[in-house]
């Protein structure tokens, strides 16, 4: 009698553990799925991006709003001060 205990108490076990992998293989079909569609959003906003900022978009954009490309006689290239006259 003692052995049907312990059998029942295996038997017990080993669905509780079943069970407990058959929940969690779920979960992971779950997060998989979310990966999955997690990056298929990423590749669509790196795409956007990059057509956002791509040199034809700005240009338009730019001419839209009034803007223009600054003439080399308009560009004017500052220096930073030089290390030995910073402290004076």
């Amino acid at each position: 009698m003692l052995w049907l205990l312990a059998f029942m108490g295996v038997a017990a076990m080993v669905i509780a553990r079943q069970t407990r992998a058959h929940v969690l293989a779920g979960e992971l079909q779950r997060v998989r799925e979310r990966h999955r569609v997690l990056d298929a959003e990423r590749a669509e906003l790196i795409n956007a991006i990059q057509q956002a900022s791509s040199r034809e978009t700005i240009e338009r954009k730019a001419a839209a709003m009034g803007l223009r490309v600054a003439t080399g006689a308009e560009v004017v290239i500052l220096r930073a001060p030089s290390a030995d006259s910073a402290g004076r």
